[in-house]
């Protein structure tokens, strides 16, 4: 796989590898789950329960927005996803606009968060390098998957500090 910064700043990555590909398009109905550990993960209350009225206010004022912001985030990705196609001369690819690299990093973590949380995915599954996880196959591609956003999140992270 190969990532370039096109002249007009957009994101271009080609040679993109079958299982990459496979892991792209997975990546908006992971980071769409509503699956209730999933949902208790990302839409945390501040308090935990602590004060029920803080924590109320929260679900009234900035879950609803934190909702708005995943959807639009999540949309952004499909759309570009959409173009992932093949060429003659770069293989299997894809167009990211430099516009839509905070809504990626967006769908990203919360698809990193999503498998954490359904999959119970500690920090010790983490780095033992899938040794607590070998008896379980699809734990562990969902540790391998977390890795792999990872990775992507990390990248945008470091493109958005050059800028």
């Amino acid at each position: 796989m190969n990532i370039l910064i096109e002249d007009n700043g957009d994101l271009r990555i080609d040679d993109i590898d079958e299982f990459s590909a496979m892991l792209l398009r997975e990546l908006p109905g992971i980071a769409n789950s509503q699956g209730d550990e999933a949902t208790e993960r990302i839409y945390q209350t501040p308090t935990g329960g602590k004060d029920e009225d803080t924590d109320s206010e929260w679900k009234e004022t900035v879950e609803p927005e934190l909702r708005e912001l995943f959807a639009s985030a999540l949309d952004l990705v499909v759309e570009d996803l959409a173009g992932l196609k093949t060429n003659d001369e770069t293989g299997l690819g894809l167009i990211i606009p430099m516009a839509h690299i905070d809504p990626w990093m967006h769908t990203l973590n919360r698809a990193r968060l999503v498998l954490g949380a359904e999959w119970d995915v500690t920090e010790e599954d983490m780095d033992s390098g899938f040794s607590s996880t070998a008896s379980d196959p699809e734990r562990t591609m969902a540790i391998v998957k977390i890795d792999y956003y990872g990775m992507l999140l990390e990248f945008f992270v470091r493109l958005n500090w050059e800028e």
